[in-house]
């Protein structure tokens, strides 16, 4: 199956897929689901948005669903400049 959690043009080299990568999130976001699935495993994907501060991350069931996302909490003091999270997981 070669691999699935490669998105198409990514080479090793270069940057994983970001929120500016042709296609945006969901370019972004469909390797990790199809990994998530063909393993059967719950993942957690780091990933920086631009339009909203924060250490954020993303949550992937082993159906290949978002379930959602969530934003750190505790913050390395003087690396971290962003804003906490409430340590919720929002959809």
């Amino acid at each position: 199956m070669g691999r699935p959690w490669a998105a198409p043009g990514w080479q090793s080299s270069r940057r994983p897929p970001s929120k500016c990568h042709p296609g945006g999130r969901p370019a972004m976001e469909a390797p990790w689901s199809q990994l998530a699935r063909h393993d059967r495993v719950w993942l957690v994907i780091p990933f920086r948005d631009r339009d909203r501060p924060g250490n954020r991350a993303a949550v992937v069931d082993s159906t290949g669903q978002k379930r959602g996302e969530y934003t750190k909490y505790h913050l390395v003091p003087l690396a971290e400049p962003y804003p906490p999270g409430d340590g919720a997981l929002r959809s």
